[in-house]
Formats: structure tokens, sequence, C-alpha cells
């Protein structure tokens, strides 16, 4: 896969809060990926969960 085609696939746009919440959209799938970790060292892993597991996810139910 041409990266410029991987970087559309995975674009989401979003933000991740101090406690673990995030709200993102995934343009290429058309959804909405909301959720809390509700743990105050959970911000970092909030952005690596949507990232590499949720979209992950939703770009197989794609195929």
């Amino acid at each position: 896969m041409h990266s410029e085609n991987r970087s559309k696939k995975i674009a989401s746009w979003g933000c991740v809060g101090v406690t673990g919440a995030f709200m993102f959209y995934h343009p290429f799938t058309e959804s909405f990926i909301i959720g809390s970790f509700n743990d105050f060292t959970y911000r970092g892993k909030a952005l690596d969960f949507m990232a590499k597991k949720v979209i992950k996810q939703l770009l197989k139910l794609q195929q």
C-alpha cells in the first residue's frame, strides 16, 4: 500500500483529554470513536489505543 493511501486511511481528527478521555472522527470509515480510560496515566495510551486498535479494526471491516 502506498504511504499516501495509508495516510488517508488512518487520518482522523480529534483530541485526547487529561484523564484519557478521547473523541475522534475517522472520515475514511465515517466513524466517531469516543471513549475514556478515566485515569491520568492513560493520556498517551488513549491515542495509541485509538490509532493501533480501533482504526485497524474499522479498516478490516471496510474490506
